[in-house]
């Protein structure tokens, strides 16, 4: 019984050994395991951390180098437009010629300035005296500011240009006046179309020049239909320096503030008037 009793000690203390020696292999395979996925960890941690930075690092220098780029293209579009901006000068109006050419001082030096778009009546046409007036009320004495279209010069070497006085776009208020026509000659159109509408206008309104009869080089009645006044014999126009017999039909378009009487060929000279062309009163 004593034999059996050892025995049995010694078998529960070797199982207890093995028991022991097993709880510690697990032990020590379980603290292996922990320190793998620790590791694992760590590992996956610093790769998401290295791929958090790489992607902030893009996403801060691609907003620069589109900002960098549309500074670039701001820069070309600013060049581009100041190149654009037409050139314009500054001179001084020393005398005008007729209704849309004027003589300056441009720089110390004296041009003939034809302006571009429109075409006046000659001086010795029809209203070509009452348009030179009415460009010289607009100009004469004046400094101006000449803006170039695309030609210098035309065929008789006189600057071509758009003429402003302050904010007065010259060649504008002639046409819508009346005391030019557009006239378009390529390729300085820049306001053909604008003098265009203006001339309509000033059609329709009657303005100026176009009070001018359609068939101007017919033949005016003979004098003797209708005998001047003996006190009054020709009628002349403040606006203008040519006298006319009263029948004249340029007389009618003379507005009455404007109306000037003489007695004789005489009175009509020492006043500086000349006689017209087409009614043909002597002198």
């Amino acid at each position: 019984m004593k034999l059996f009793k050892k025995i049995f000690r010694v078998i529960v203390t070797f199982l207890l050994v093995i028991i022991l020696l097993v709880v510690i292999s697990l032990s020590a395979s379980f603290t292996s395991c922990l320190d793998e996925i620790t590791i694992t960890e760590e590992t996956e941690l610093r790769t998401e951390e290295e791929v958090t930075e790489a992607t902030t690092e893009e996403a801060t220098e691609e907003p620069t180098t589109i900002e960098e780029e549309t500074t670039e293209e701001t820069e070309e579009t600013t060049e581009e437009e100041i190149s654009e901006v037409p050139k314009k000068e500054t001179a001084y109006v020393k005398r005008v010629i007729d209704g849309d050419t004027i003589e300056v001082d441009l720089n110390g030096k004296v041009y003939k300035v034809r302006y571009i778009g429109i075409n006046s009546p000659e001086y010795n046409q029809p209203f070509g005296d009452e348009a030179t007036q009415a460009n010289s009320s607009l100009v004469s004495g004046k400094t101006v500011i000449l803006e170039k279209d695309v030609s210098e010069t035309d065929k008789y070497g006189r600057l071509l240009r758009y003429v402003y006085v302050g904010n007065l776009f010259v060649n504008a208020h002639l046409v819508k006046f009346g005391w030019a026509q557009a006239a378009t000659y390529p390729p300085d159109v820049k306001y053909s179309s604008y003098f265009v509408s203006l001339e309509r206008e000033a059609r329709e309104n009657n303005e100026g020049c176009w009070f001018i009869p359609e068939e101007t080089e017919e033949e005016p009645p003979p004098a003797e239909e209708e005998p001047p006044a003996p006190t009054k014999m020709f009628v002349g126009s403040k606006k203008s320096d040519v006298y006319h017999y009263s029948n004249c039909r340029y007389v009618k378009m003379i507005k009455p503030e404007n109306i000037i009487w003489f007695s004789s060929v005489e009175d009509a000279r020492n006043h500086g008037y000349r006689p017209c062309k087409v009614c043909k009163p002597p002198g």
